[in-house]
């Protein structure tokens, strides 16, 4: 990244540069040395920096794949809940009747009609293994949903932790980058300083 010309025209000691009031500086040497270093810091933040975007780049990719999933899941969950509640419904309905006819066994039974009562029964008893079978249906349903929504719960903590995760990522690369910029700065300022003669900063910088 940073280069040295040979100029056989100057010394090899070390040049001194004054300021305008005189003051003695940092010498040519040590100017070019400092240059040297701020050109290698350069080059190792910029590494960490990319290499911590990569990461965020995984942990984006994570984020987004839960959040999808949440989506689909919650869609999947919002389905099982309006069979859930039609099989609940029916199962309402199909109380509603058996209890009708409980109750007119009762009234049979009490006008001592056997053969209206063996009739009431009947049906009392086929409504009431409906009764069971959508019952059991509705817990089904409701075991699945259960199930979805444990899912939809480890789901939402991946996005979480992986936006979490993402955010700190950020905030390092963000330091990493403050910390190129802070060091090209310093690296221009002598460039300028130094010349062409003694400094070359190759195209990738930035």
């Amino acid at each position: 990244m940073l280069q040295a010309h040979e100029n056989k025209g100057l010394p090899e000691v070390a040049t001194s540069i004054e300021d305008k009031a005189g003051r003695q500086t940092m010498s040519k040497n040590d100017m070019l040395d400092r240059a040297k270093t701020l050109s290698k810091e350069i080059t190792m933040y910029k590494t960490m920096r990319n290499r911590v975007h990569k990461d965020i780049r995984g942990h984006k990719a994570n984020r987004d794949e839960a959040n999808n999933l949440v989506a689909n899941l919650i869609s999947k969950a919002k389905e099982l809940e309006v069979k859930r509640n039609t099989v609940n419904k029916s199962v309402g309905q199909l109380k509603t009747s058996r209890d009708i006819y409980t109750g007119l066994i009762r009234e049979t039974k009490l006008k001592r009609h056997q053969g209206a009562t063996g009739q009431h029964a009947q049906q009392q008893s086929a409504l009431h293994r409906k009764v069971k079978d959508e019952a059991r249906r509705s817990q089904k349903i409701q075991h699945k949903l259960n199930k979805v929504g444990r899912e939809i719960e480890m789901a939402t903590k991946i996005a979480s932790d992986s936006h979490k995760q993402m955010l700190k990522l950020r905030e390092m690369a963000n330091e990493h980058h403050q910390a190129v910029v802070t060091r090209l700065q310093e690296f221009n300022k002598l460039k300028l300083e130094l010349g062409t003669d003694y400094i070359d900063l190759n195209k990738e910088e930035e």
